[in-house]
C-alpha cells in the first residue's frame, strides 16, 4: 500500500529499486472431459475452461492433460532387481503404500471396487464379478486397485498394483440378499412402504393379488382364510420396512468405510460400486437420505469420484414363474432402488449405469472415462481455503 512506502529513504540515482518476489498458491482441480461415448477429449487449453467456486468465477491459469495409458506405454520395463511387493489381504483400514509399488513419473490411478453383498441375491452377481475381472485386465500395471465387499464377512484388499490378489478375492464375494422366492404374502419394497404410510390404493392392490384366492366360509369364533391373509399382509409391511431401513444403514456404513479407507491417499480416486439397490426413503419411519449425502460429500472432499453399476434384479424377481400375478409396482421399485445410488454418483461427479445381465459395457465406459484427466490450476480467493465445503462447477468450451 502507499502508506507502507512512506518514510522510506529515497532511491539513489542509478541504483536499482528493491524487488519483491511473490507467488500465488494455486488450487488443483481434477476434471474428466469426455465425448458422448465416454472417450477423453485431449488438446484443451486453460482458456477453454470456465470454473466457478460457489457461483463466483475463478481464473484458470493452467490445464495439464494426464493420459494414463500413454504414460504407461512410455514407462520403462521393470528391471529384474526391482521388487514386486504383494500386499497382505485383510483389514481395509491402511492407506500405507509399499515403496516398491510407487513408480516415478506420472502416477497410476487408484480404483476401489465396492460391492454391496447385502443387496445382491445369491448367485445373481456372478456375471458382474466376471465383468469386474475383465475390467482389471484393462487397467495399467501401475494402477492400484482395491476391493471392499460389505458387510462382513467379505473379502477386503487395500489398493495394490498386484491385480491378481483382487481378481482372486472377487471369487469369494457372496450375495446375501433374501430373494422372497415362494414367500407369501409377497410384497415389493414400494408396496411395503406404501402400506406403511397408509396408502389405501396400494394396500388394496396387494390384497387383491395375494388374498383374492383365499375365499372361504367363516367358522364360528374363527377368522376366515381371507381375514388371516389380510392380517399377514398388514403385519408383513412394517416388518419389511424395518428390514429395508436396517439394510440401507448397513450398506451406507460399508460405503462410508470404503471411502474413509482411501481418503488418505493423495490425488484423485475412483470408487466403482456394484449394488442391486439402495432405497434412501419411502415412509415416515424410513429416511436415510442425510446419511447417503454424507457419504457422497465425504467422497467429494476426498477427491473420490463414484461410479455406480446398478444390478437391476427386482423386475426379474417380480415377474418370476412362481408369482401368481406380477405386482403393478415392479417398475416403481426399480426407480426407488436406484434413487440412493443416483444420489451417490450425482453428488460426486460420477455416473450410474443400469446393468441387467453382464456388466462389460458399463465397466468399459468407466475404463474409458477414467483413462485420462485434466488437472486445472485455479487462482483462489481469500475465502476458498477456509476449511469449509465449496461447490466447484466446471464448464468447457
Amino acid at each position: 500500500s502507499l502508506a507502507g512506502w512512506q518514510g522510506q529513504p529515497p532511491v539513489a540515482q542509478g541504483q536499482k529499486p528493491p524487488t519483491f518476489k511473490s507467488a500465488v498458491e494455486l488450487i488443483a482441480v481434477d476434471v474428466n472431459v469426455v465425448d458422448r461415448n465416454g472417450q477423453p477429449v485431449a488438446g484443451l487449453a486453460a482458456e477453454q475452461f470456465e470454473v466457478s467456486v460457489d457461483g463466483r468465477p475463478r481464473r484458470v491459469t493452467s490445464a495439464t492433460f494426464l493420459d494414463y495409458a500413454a504414460a504407461q506405454a512410455d514407462r520403462p520395463a521393470k528391471g529384474a532387481g526391482q521388487a514386486d511387493a504383494r500386499p497382505v489381504e485383510g483389514s481395509y483400514g491402511s492407506n500405507e503404500v509399499p515403496e516398491a509399488e510407487v513408480d516415478a513419473g506420472t502416477p497410476g490411478r487408484v480404483v476401489v471396487l465396492a460391492i454391496d453383498q447385502l443387496s445382491i441375491p445369491p448367485g445373481a452377481g456372478r456375471a458382474a464379478m466376471e465383468s469386474a475381472k475383465r475390467y482389471l485386465d484393462r487397467l495399467q500395471p501401475s494402477d492400484r486397485v482395491g476391493l471392499a465387499a460389505y458387510p462382513s464377512p467379505g473379502p477386503n484388499v487395500a489398493p495394490t498394483v498386484d491385480h491378481a490378489v483382487v481378481r482372486g478375492a472377487l471369487d469369494r464375494v457372496l450375495g446375501m440378499a433374501e430373494t422372497m422366492q415362494g414367500v407369501r404374502p409377497y410384497l415389493t419394497p414400494s408396496e411395503a412402504m406404501g402400506i406403511d404410510r397408509g396408502d389405501a390404493m396400494v394396500r388394496q392392490q396387494v390384497l387383491d393379488r395375494e388374498c383374492g384366492s383365499e375365499r372361504g366360509a367363516s367358522e364360528p369364533g374363527m377368522y376366515s382364510a381371507l381375514d388371516a391373509c389380510i392380517r399377514r399382509v398388514d403385519s408383513a409391511a412394517p416388518q419389511m420396512v424395518t428390514q429395508l431401513e436396517a439394510q440401507a444403514k448397513r450398506s451406507i456404513l460399508g460405503l462410508q468405510s470404503a471411502v474413509d479407507a482411501v481418503a488418505g491417499i493423495a490425488g484423485p480416486k475412483t470408487l466403482v460400486i456394484l449394488s442391486a439397490g439402495l432405497i434412501p426413503s419411502g415412509s415416515p419411519r424410513f429416511d436415510v437420505r442425510a446419511e447417503v449425502q454424507r457419504v457422497a460429500q465425504t467422497a467429494a472432499s476426498a477427491n473420490t469420484r463414484i461410479y455406480v453399476l446398478y444390478l437391476a434384479t427386482s423386475v426379474l424377481q417380480a415377474f418370476s414363474a412362481d408369482r401368481l400375478k406380477a405386482p403393478v409396482t415392479a417398475f416403481e421399485d426399480e426407480t426407488a432402488l436406484a434413487s440412493g445410488l443416483q444420489m451417490l454418483s450425482g453428488m460426486s461427479a460420477g455416473s450410474l449405469f443400469t446393468v441387467a445381465a453382464g456388466a462389460d459395457a458399463a465397466f468399459d465406459r468407466v475404463a474409458r472415462e477414467t483413462s485420462a484427466a485434466y488437472v486445472l490450476g485455479l487462482e483462489p480467493e481469500q475465502g476458498d481455503r477456509d476449511g469449509k465445503s465449496h461447490r466447484i462447477q466446471v464448464r468447457v468450451r
